[in-house]
């Protein structure tokens, strides 16, 4: 018990310090979960479109949206 007396006195004492403590570890979980849900976006995505039944995927250059369109603009090619 004498150790959590320890923990809450210093917590008082110094308080702005543990103000900006709590706020960079606020701010670090936030920005991880962040990350994750950017990449598994990312990953269904792409997943989403390499499990579609066609061999070539072509790529638009300077396009954010990578959605997925259902047109064909030419016919398949046979080998």
């Amino acid at each position: 018990m004498i150790f959590f007396k320890l923990i809450f006195t210093n917590l008082l004492r110094h308080r702005i310090r543990s103000l900006i403590s709590v706020a960079g570890i606020a701010f670090s979980v936030a920005a991880m979960l962040t990350i994750v849900t950017v990449l598994q976006g990312a990953v269904g995505m792409f997943s989403g479109i390499l499990s579609s039944d066609s061999e070539i995927i072509v790529f638009e250059r300077n396009v954010s949206d990578l959605s997925r369109t259902e047109h064909r603009v030419a016919e398949p090619i046979h080998k």
